[in-house]
């Protein structure tokens, strides 16, 4: 399984990334805007990261 061809796996792999650097720090409101962005992007588009 490669993640060459799935950008969401791709993506997921970052987010891991950045949550494993001490240097960031994200809240629980950051994280619910993410997810609120998330689900608009779904409802209104059928995707959430744009066409690729």
């Amino acid at each position: 399984n490669t993640v060459r061809n799935r950008n969401v796996l791709s993506t997921v792999r970052l987010g891991m990334e950045v949550l494993r650097h001490s240097g960031y720090t994200i809240t629980r409101e950051d994280l619910l805007v993410a997810a609120t962005l998330l689900a608009q992007n779904l409802f209104t588009h059928g995707y959430a990261l744009g066409k690729l």
